[in-house]
């Protein structure tokens, strides 16, 4: 494309005039008509000769001779020159020509256009006119011209050369218009090529467009003001509520479904949600939105998505709920509500960005009701439960009290290290109803089983004995045929992080199976993880050292050479991590069994600078033992590994008062070790304030060693840690975990491979008629160890394009509840113009990998817009 100078006909530069003919040519024209008035070209007609055009000057040729022969068939193209005033129809002579001739005009604006592909709409000189300036540079030309269609108004030009400007992806108006927003560094900037705009008078066209998009009125001149009213007309349309603020409700927009599909392509845009945050977070200030949905209720707010506050108003609520006591019915909703939020965009981006702290509060949410639920269930039960049948009753289903507290306490961190306090006084609540509510009562009533003879014999029916782990779990396997046993021991990793554990493993092709072991007591490491070695005896040394057949147990090497005695070997996690596939598989090559150590949990516990990130451990030390099970059996050929611990803990938020302190009556001065929840010795008092046991019965350990425990869950007067603690012989320290996980093979590893649970459309609506358009959606087949939630982003689509607003449902139902599988959306269509005859697609993604879900195809009929 040639490139036209500022002054085309400065020194009768003919150059411009014979491209535009050229080009009229190339694009088959025959015959083409010039009017030059002034004659201006008149000698230079022979100098403009392009190709095999023949140029006919009317005036040098009779008009009957030269009307004779345009009458007949005219082998080459001619352009017909004519000069002087246009005649009247009536009396033009070649008026027959002219009427299939292309009108052909040599000024400057006539020939811009040819250049741009629009020589036959000269309707639109004035508009080049009027945009010489931009049209001026040719790098801006050669963006704009590929934009351009034969059919474009004024209006569709302006638009098209804002989007260059802008450097939007396309013209199309939302795009443009997103690129305009994405640009901005606050509500009352300018976007950086602002000022480029106002240079070529184009910002009048800019605000006309944002009126045509959006229904704005002439006061919506700024970005400031325009935010402002996108924003709250958002707000307002989700918020159905009289209790929406006026600040708010007085600047909605009519226009509220393109408001609705404009913010949403923005909110969800992967690219562009940053600057959306950026301003809504000013816009919320500025509009006061805490105070405008302060008293809105959290129901009525479940589908806004227009600002951070909704979540922050309904995290409150639900947690004013939670406090104040809610129905089984009510906690169900509240978990509904619960789910449709953390899909939403607010939580879903602060996620992405590694600050979950909103996640973290909904999540929490859940756990809490879920801990008051089953203490509350708890207490209902331990009345009627014998002190021999607390065991049970704890791994059948109390255990889970302990990991709702873990769970809920992990996610309280996280919030308070995002800033959010929306959690404080609820822990305050939760550690009440879980220390008093549960521990207390627990500890208590399983005192009362020690006391009843649990602790002369160290026995709970069912549940193997960690001195007989080695005999019964791994020769047994070995004996039965295995060729190799993993074996990974996680210091600390007690009963209900082990089940967790489990619950891990089954989202990929194993099949875990978690049992209870009874630990030995002291629940200590030194005793466990001695127990857990092949032996035949367990010994202590005056200085206090675990021997197992006289040979000492501390430490990795130790271990191994009791090990390879028995043809296996030993290595810490972090070692075999470091380790290539290669290494690794050369390392256990010869060995049958192979004790993999892993201190996370421990670790971090036992030392009072780290102890309240005990929790936290736990969920490192469950990633990283996933990943252990899953690189033995994928890189080291193992079919079979067992998870399990030396020992348990006990861990509350609250450090111990006066109250929860136990003394031991007396001094003990032959003491070999000891914490705030055992004494080692071996002479101890026959009675006192504390429970006191035969080592040989607790831990099978040869000699005259006992151990005192202080009650319940109390501590001794200790110097330690305040939160952390094991020792004891509570069953959160001496009930621990054997996970035994085996790879699942040919069609039993398909039937384990986890995938997102099915859908199908519930509405027969193949034809649209009005903007907005709800659609029901039903979940096929329950969420379990197999099947995981699917969350789904929905939306209308031209092609590529997104036509409609876009919103994200979770699918999650764990039964066949008709009421259950149930999701109804409702889908704002944009307001442009649709094509009848067309097809468009409602389309089902997955959110979190992008794939395709579902597609039904779709009539758009929409007989005029309609914003109401």
């Amino acid at each position: 494309m040639s490139t036209l100078t500022p002054s085309l006909f400065e020194a009768m530069d003919l150059t411009p005039i014979r491209s535009a003919l050229r080009r009229i040519l190339d694009d088959g024209v025959r015959a083409i008509h010039w009017h030059d008035p002034e004659g201006t070209f008149a000698d230079a007609l022979a100098e403009l000769a392009v190709g095999d055009l023949e140029i006919i000057d009317v005036g040098a040729h009779p008009v009957l001779l030269l009307k004779r022969r345009l009458a007949g068939v005219v082998d080459t193209p001619f352009l017909l020159y004519t000069t002087g005033p246009e005649p009247r129809e009536l009396e033009d002579p070649f008026l027959d020509v002219k009427s299939y001739a292309r009108k052909f005009q040599a000024d400057e604006a006539s020939l811009r256009l040819g250049e741009l592909g629009l020589a036959q709409r000269l309707d639109l000189v004035p508009w080049v006119q009027r945009r010489k300036k931009f049209l001026a540079s040719a790098a801006r030309t050669t963006k704009f011209q590929p934009l351009l269609d034969p059919r474009d108004q004024e209006s569709d030009l302006d638009r098209k050369a804002i989007a260059v400007l802008a450097k939007a992806t396309t013209h199309e108006p939302r795009e443009v218009l997103l690129a305009v927003f994405d640009s901005l560094a606050s509500l009352d900037a300018d976007p950086q090529f602002w000022k480029e705009l106002v240079t070529f008078d184009l910002e009048d066209a800019f605000w006309a467009m944002v009126s045509g998009r959006f229904s704005t009125g002439a006061d919506v001149q700024t970005f400031r003001a325009l935010l402002l009213r996108l924003f709250a007309t958002d707000l307002s349309r989700a918020v159905r509520s009289v209790a929406l603020g006026s600040s708010v409700r007085s600047l909605k927009l009519a226009a509220e479904n393109e408001v609705a599909v404009f913010l949403s392509q923005w909110r969800d845009s992967s690219s562009r949600s940053a600057s959306y945050g950026r301003l809504a977070l000013e816009a919320a200030a500025a509009l006061n939105t805490a105070q405008a949905i302060g008293t809105v209720d959290i129901d009525a707010l479940v589908s806004a998505e227009t600002f951070e506050t909704v979540d922050q108003r309904i995290l409150v609520g639900i947690r004013d709920e939670i406090l104040t006591g809610t129905t089984d019915a009510r906690r169900a909703q509240l978990s509904d509500l619960i789910q449709q939020r953390l899909a939403s965009h607010w939580p879903r981006v602060r996620s992405a960005a590694s600050h979950g702290g909103l996640t973290a509060c909904y999540e929490a949410m859940i756990e809490a009701m879920t801990l008051m639920e089953r203490v509350q269930r708890f207490k209902e039960e331990l009345p009627n439960v014998a002190p021999a049948s607390l065991a049970a009753s704890y791994i059948q289903s109390w255990y889970l009290i302990d990991t709702a507290y873990r769970r809920f306490t992990v996610r309280a961190h996280l919030a308070a290290a995002n800033n959010l306090d929306v959690l404080k006084s609820l822990a305050s609540r939760l550690e009440d109803v879980y220390t008093v509510g549960f521990l207390a009562p627990f500890g208590s009533r399983w005192s009362e089983g020690l006391e009843a003879g649990l602790l002369d014999k160290w026995q709970i029916p069912s549940v193997p004995s960690q001195s007989d782990f080695f005999a019964r779990q791994v020769q047994g396997m070995l004996d039965d045929g295995l060729k190799r046993v993993y074996v990974v021991i996680s210091d600390a990793l007690r009963y209900e992080a082990g089940a967790e554990l489990a619950d891990r493993l089954r989202r990929y092709r194993l099949s875990p199976e978690v049992r209870p072991m009874l630990s030995c007591l002291p629940s200590i490491t030194a005793l466990g993880m001695a127990a857990l070695l092949p032996h035949s005896s367990l010994s202590i040394s005056s200085g206090g050292q675990v021997l197992a057949d006289g040979q000492s147990t501390a430490g990795l090497d130790a271990r191994h050479a009791i090990l390879a005695a028995h043809g296996g070997m030993a290595v810490r996690a972090d070692d075999l991590k470091e380790m290539k596939r290669d290494e690794g598989r050369s390392l256990v090559r010869d060995a049958r069994v192979v004790y993999i150590y892993h201190d996370v949990i421990d670790a971090t516990g036992d030392k009072a600078s780290s102890e309240s990130d005990s929790f936290e451990a736990v969920d490192r030390a469950l990633d990283q033992l996933v990943a252990l099970v899953r690189r033995i059996i994928d890189q080291l050929n193992g079919s079979t590994v067992i998870v399990t611990a030396d020992h348990g803990f006990l861990f509350t938020e609250s450090s111990p008062g006066e109250i929860d302190k136990s003394s031991l009556g007396t001094k003990i001065d032959n003491a070999v070790k000891k914490n705030g929840r055992y004494v080692l010795a071996t002479d101890l008092p026959d009675s006192g304030p504390f429970h006191r046991a035969e080592l040989s019965k607790t831990a099978r350990v040869e000699g005259d060693w006992q151990a005192a425990f202080p009650r319940s869950t109390q501590r001794f007067h200790l110097v330690g840690g305040n939160q952390y603690f094991h020792g004891g012989p509570l069953a959160q320290e001496v009930i621990v975990p054997v996970v035994i996980v085996k790879e699942k093979e040919g069609d039993a590893a398909k039937a384990t491979q986890t995938r997102p649970v099915g859908i199908t459309l519930a509405t027969n609506a193949l034809r649209v008629t009005t903007n907005q358009q709800s659609w029901r959606f039903l979940q096929t087949e329950p969420v379990d160890v197999r099947r995981k939630p699917l969350r789904a982003s929905i939306g209308i689509y031209d092609g590529d394009r997104l036509v409609s607003d876009l919103q994200t449902v979770v699918f999650d139902s764990a039964t066949d509840s008709l009421a259950d599988c149930e999701r109804r959306v409702r889908l704002s269509l944009s307001s442009e113009t649709f094509d009848r005859t067309r097809h468009y697609d409602l389309t089902v993604r997955n959110a979190d990998d992008g794939t395709e879900v579902l597609k039904q195809p779709l009539t758009l009929d929409i007989a005029f817009t309609n914003e109401f």
